[in-house]
C-alpha cells in the first residue's frame, strides 16, 4: 500500500511540480460484517459516495477534487507552507477543506487505485446514522467559511428533509420525495448488481434512505452550531 503511494508521487511529480499530494481508496475487508458489506456496497455510486474517491476506484490515475485522509500521501513541506489543517474545524470536514484550499491554490491531487486500505465503517444503523449527521454539519461549516463550497446538490440532504417535513401540511410536496425515493430505488438495485449482490437492494435503500436524512439533520445543526475551534475560541 506505502510503495504504491510512494511510486505514484514520485511519478506524479516528476511529470508536475504541482502535485502535492496521492491518496487511494477504501474497502471493507471481506470477513466483515453485513452490515459493514451493504454499506460497502452502497458506496459505489454518486447516490452513496457523493463523488468521493474513498468507494468508487477510478481505472486509473486521475485527478480529483479531496483525497480523505484515512489513505493519503503528502509533501509535509508544502502543506505546511500552505498553513496545514484549518484546526478550527475541529476533526469534522477538516481534510475537505484542506483539499479543497490546495486546489484553490493551484495543488493537484492524485488518486492512485492501487493504493488501497481496508476498512471497518461503523457496524451499525445509528453509529452510522451519528457519523452521516456529523459529515452533514461539517458541509455547512464549510459553506459557512467559504462560499466557494456553496453548491446546490449538497443542499439536497437539507431539501429533502425539509420537504418530508413541510410535506406533512402540504402533501404537494411530498411529490419530490416520492420521485427521490424511486432514484433511490434504482440506485440502490444497480449498486447491487455492481457488487454482484442484488439481494442487497432493499438494504442498500434503507443505508440510503438513513444516510441521507442523517446527512440533512447533521446540516439543520450545522446552521446553528459553531466550529469545533470556534467553541473553544
Amino acid at each position: 500500500w506505502l510503495s504504491a503511494l510512494d511510486a505514484a508521487f514520485r511519478q506524479e511529480r516528476a511529470k508536475d511540480e504541482a502535485v502535492v499530494g496521492v491518496g487511494g481508496i477504501n474497502r471493507a475487508p471481506e470477513n466483515t460484517t453485513l452490515f459493514r458489506r451493504v454499506v460497502d456496497a452502497a458506496v459505489v455510486n454518486y447516490w452513496g459516495n457523493h463523488g468521493s474517491i474513498q468507494g468508487l476506484a477510478p481505472g486509473k490515475r486521475c485527478d480529483v477534487d479531496h483525497l480523505p485522509t484515512l489513505n493519503v500521501l503528502f509533501d509535509k513541506e508544502r502543506i505546511l507552507q500552505e498553513g496545514g489543517f484549518d484546526e478550527r474545524m475541529g476533526n469534522i470536514s477538516e481534510d475537505v477543506e484542506l483539499s479543497a484550499r490546495l486546489r484553490w491554490r493551484g495543488w493537484r491531487l492524485i488518486c492512485e487505485p492501487a493504493a488501497v486500505v481496508y476498512h471497518t465503517w461503523r457496524d451499525d444503523a445509528w453509529s452510522w446514522a451519528r457519523n452521516m449527521e456529523v459529515y452533514g454539519k461539517g458541509r455547512i461549516w464549510l459553506m459557512k467559511k467559504d462560499l466557494r463550497f456553496l453548491k446546490p446538490h449538497h443542499l439536497a440532504p437539507l431539501g429533502l428533509l425539509a420537504c418530508t417535513l413541510a410535506g406533512l401540511l402540504l402533501p404537494a410536496l411530498w411529490l419530490p420525495v416520492l420521485l427521490y425515493l424511486a432514484l433511490t430505488a434504482a440506485f440502490s438495485l444497480q449498486a447491487a448488481v455492481v457488487k454482484s449482490r442484488p439481494h442487497y437492494a432493499p438494504l442498500i435503500f434503507l443505508i440510503y434512505l438513513l444516510t441521507h436524512y442523517a446527512y440533512g439533520v447533521g446540516q439543520l445543526h450545522g446552521v446553528f452550531a459553531l466550529r469545533g475551534g470556534d467553541i473553544e475560541g
